[in-house]
């Protein structure tokens, strides 16, 4: 067992708690805080004993998951950090965990009144991957909660989800027709009918 001077859940008036070494990471994101607690802000001075002989790892990848898949359990606690964290561990854009949160409920998407709640990649949602779309479809559509530009570092991660056809880029077909009354534009029709006898000779 490693005592952790503070915490932020689960509450203790102590100021501190026992957990096990399962339980700990060297270093770790700052939002990584409930299923997983860092070591080094408080035993920086001890990292050879640590690392070396208990066998303290940094975080990765399946670490931020793991932390994700616990806090669905907790709608209060914050859970966007953790996505936005994501992108540091993603390796050569690949991320190969995507499996183990497809079908679960831990997506932020921000509905048409403004209120965010949690979804699964099969719920009806559209990815902000253009600002443009972005401000004409807010108040139309759920988007999930993230910035044009948080979308184009979590891409690898939507891959992986299999989620890209919910992009508004995709998503959203244009359409023009006509106004008033179409008329022939005579000099025009001339200069294309002289390219055309050039390109022909």
């Amino acid at each position: 067992m490693i005592f952790l001077p503070r915490l932020t859940f689960p509450s203790n008036d102590s100021g501190g708690f026992w957990i096990t070494s399962q339980s700990c990471l060297w270093s770790a994101p700052s939002c990584v805080k409930f299923k997983f607690y860092s070591l080094q802000s408080h035993y920086d001075a001890c990292s050879h004993l640590f690392r070396n002989y208990i066998m303290i790892g940094n975080a990765t990848a399946s670490t931020l998951v793991d932390e994700i898949i616990f806090l669905t359990k907790y709608p209060g606690l914050p859970i966007k950090p953790l996505f936005l964290a994501l992108p540091k561990y993603f390796n050569a854009l690949k991320f190969p965990d995507g499996d183990r949160l497809r079908m679960v409920t831990c997506l932020p998407v921000r509905n048409r009144d403004g209120e965010v709640s949690r979804k699964s990649s099969l719920d009806r949602f559209f990815i902000p991957d253009q600002q443009s779309l972005v401000d004409n479809f807010r108040d139309s559509v759920p988007l999930l909660d993230f910035s044009v530009d948080e979308v184009r570092h979590l891409k690898p991660l939507f891959e992986s989800l299999q989620i890209m056809d919910k992009s508004l880029r995709a998503c959203v077909k244009s359409s023009w027709e006509p106004v008033g009354i179409p008329h022939e534009d005579g000099a025009m029709v001339k200069l294309l009918q002289s390219k055309s006898e050039l390109l022909c000779r």
